[in-house]
């Protein structure tokens, strides 16, 4: 629930749930209603259809009750001839010959009757009457070879079935009466093209003959269908919707399939493009969240991530570029001007601190030189009794040599291999001093020696470990090691000494001033503090310790994170 309420806090979900609920809405009841007009129209359309194929189907009708009429007429003149079984052959034959022409005379006077015929049921023998320059010889022996197949003696007074000629389909019409039948084929595509060709559309129409039970029997120009191709329902789902005629005389169903291509094809091209205008009226939410993307969440998103650039202390940062619109462009110049004056802001302070780290460092030298002096004075005063010559030459040496190095003018920074003998020169002098109280280490790789860093930040922890760490007739030992990895200088300062309690540890790790009753001890937190201001965050100082086994630093310097002019050159005079 909460990730919901955060998402619907956002300009961007909320553009977008505006947009949807302006546009989305509108569209779909456009849709919806010409959907709803373009159903009409086909429904209309299909009506229109269904109206032309009941007047074709009833012409058809009409034709169908004349041949009938005249057809059981026909059998009324011959039926009691068809009584006489014992007739002599001659006397059939007239018989025969007479229904022939009354047949004959039939079919010429129907252009729709294709053939008749008289077939003798006891001897199987068939008379057929066709159009001689309609059909030929052959289909005359094919169609008396099909009829001399059919049993016809079960048939009904008045039947119509479907045969299959030479692959030609007929309506057969027959009536039998004793030994004899006769009847009438009418062929179907004949029949069926007068429908398909009746408004033009015989491109477009699928016309079959069904029964009663729905089965389809013969399409027009594709001859039988199998009966495996199925009802007419299946028959929808393939060629579109049906329409139907009822054929009451032969009683079989004129079944009509109008794709749905062909309805939208006649649909007015007004309600094509009112339907297609709704449906693209939906493609316009992309398109405008496309537009407002560009011309303002994109501009929103600079000035936000160039913000967060600055809440991050890049205060170098601005925007480049110019934005599409006056309102914006005003938003970044005004953004590159703030920048510019914060960080100029930023200067003044970050300078300001840096004096002030410099002034600390110069109290902590002014604290401790003096008392550097003083004891080196006494040093030299007990050498000077003992008449110890070559022990005050080489202590006057190093202390010359320590001075110098403190008192240097010349430049900020110094090379490790320059602080290294600034610390041996410091521990030269104290061996003086403090002769069989301690040794010292050095470890050094060579690629570190012209390294720059600040000066003093191991000096301070070798004169700790010699200030606090020396052991009444004791010897303790002065580890210095410093190596480089990568870009990384690492210094460590271990002694062997006395080490410190743990509250004085925790608070020197903290980075805070120790206090106590020897007075305000600022050495380690002035170290810190520069060696932050000249490497910022990323430096890592650590310290540990265990009473009485020693104490050990470790020093982390990014060497590409060093500032150069972090601090300033600390003079003699500053000194004095």
């Amino acid at each position: 629930m909460r990730q919901l309420k955060n998402a619907l806090k956002s300009l961007t979900v909320r553009l977008i749930l505006a947009i949807c609920l302006a546009i989305i809405p509108v569209s779909l009841l456009c849709v919806v209603v010409t959907q709803l007009t373009w159903a009409n129209a086909r429904n209309a359309l299909r009506e229109v259809y269904q109206r032309e194929l009941d007047f074709c189907a009833a012409e058809i009708n009409k034709d169908f009750e004349r041949i009938q009429r005249l057809f059981i007429a026909s059998y009324d003149e011959q039926k009691s001839s068809m009584r006489q079984k014992t007739e002599s052959a001659v006397r059939k034959e007239l018989f025969i010959q007479n229904c022939s022409a009354e047949l004959s005379a039939l079919r010429k006077e129907e252009t729709i009757v294709d053939l008749v015929y008289l077939k003798d049921n006891v001897q199987n023998r068939v008379y057929v009457g066709y159009d001689s320059l309609q059909y030929d010889y052959c289909f005359e022996e094919a169609a008396k070879r099909d009829l001399e197949k059919l049993d016809l003696f079960d048939a009904k007074y008045l039947n119509y079935q479907l045969i299959e000629i030479d692959g030609t389909c007929f309506i057969l019409e027959n009536i039998t009466y004793y030994d004899y039948s006769m009847g009438c084929l009418f062929n179907l595509d004949d029949i069926l093209g007068i429908i398909g060709t009746a408004d033009g559309r015989a491109d477009d129409r699928r016309l079959c003959l069904a029964d009663r039970e729905g089965r389809l029997l013969a399409a027009y120009g594709e001859g039988m269908l199998p009966e495996t191709e199925g009802a007419a329902e299946k028959q929808e789902v393939r060629y579109g919707r049906a329409l139907t005629a009822e054929l009451t005389v032969p009683r079989f169903y004129i079944v009509e399939y109008v794709p749905d291509s062909v309805i939208s094809y006649a649909v007015p091209v007004l309600y094509r493009i009112l339907c297609w205008a709704a449906l693209g009226s939906v493609l316009v939410i992309p398109v405008l969240w496309i537009c407002i993307r560009r011309q303002v969440l994109g501009p929103l998103l600079v000035v936000e991530d160039s913000l967060r650039q600055i809440e991050s202390d890049h205060l170098d940062y601005r925007i480049l570029g110019s934005a599409s619109t006056r309102e914006f462009q005003y938003l970044y110049d005004a953004f590159n001007r703030m920048a510019e004056s914060l960080k100029n802001l930023t200067i003044e302070a970050y300078e300001h601190e840096v004096e002030k780290a410099r002034l600390d460092a110069i109290n902590s030298r002014l604290q401790v030189n003096p008392h550097m002096l003083l004891n080196s004075f006494n040093m030299l005063y007990s050498l000077a009794l003992s008449k110890d010559f070559q022990c005050i030459q080489d202590y006057a040496k190093n202390l010359m040599k320590y001075f110098r190095y403190i008192l240097r003018k010349d430049q900020n920074l110094v090379t490790i291999a320059d602080e290294i003998e600034f610390v041996s020169n410091y521990l030269n002098a104290q061996k003086v001093r403090y002769p069989d109280s301690f040794t010292s280490v050095y470890q050094m790789d060579e690629d570190a020696e012209q390294i720059r860093i600040p000066p003093f930040i191991i000096e301070n922890f070798v004169e700790n470990s010699i200030k606090y760490g020396l052991k009444p007739g004791g010897l303790i030992e002065v580890i210095v090691i410093v190596r480089r990895e990568d870009r990384i200088l690492k210094i460590s300062i271990l002694d062997t000494g006395n080490g410190m309690p743990a509250e004085i540890l925790e608070k020197l790790n903290r980075g805070e001033v120790v206090q106590n009753a020897t007075g305000r001890h600022i050495g380690v937190w002035n170290c810190r503090k520069r060696i932050q201001m000249y490497y910022g965050e990323s430096a890592v100082l650590t310290i540990s310790s265990t009473p009485g086994e020693g104490t050990q630093v470790w020093m982390e310097l990014p060497i590409d994170k060093l500032r150069e002019d972090a601090g300033r050159e600390t003079r003699a005079e500053d000194i004095a």
